[in-house]
């Protein structure tokens, strides 16, 4: 999800938001149960069994973008953000 408003004092303008990220993620794979495995002839020799690991976070990243106008000819931009 993304919120933001927009900034407006004079000659100073800009936005400022913040988003939400939520992230999940599945891996899966085999692990040998009693020390290495070893591929012999497309097969694994020892003792195997297949793994499955998920972990999920959430991520919250904000942005403020600013301007402000001395003259007509003469801006200052700044942005600070989390991405």
């Amino acid at each position: 999800g993304y919120i933001q408003g927009d900034l407006e004092l004079g000659d100073l303008r800009g936005d400022i938001g913040v988003r939400v990220v939520r992230t999940e993620v599945l891996s899966s794979g085999t692990r040998a149960l009693n020390g290495l495995a070893a591929p012999i002839g497309g097969q694994l020799i020892n003792d195997v069994e297949d793994v499955e690991f998920t972990r999920s976070y959430t991520v919250v990243l904000p942005a403020l973008n600013l301007r402000y106008e001395f003259t007509r000819d003469l801006l200052v931009r700044g942005s600070v953000g989390k991405s």
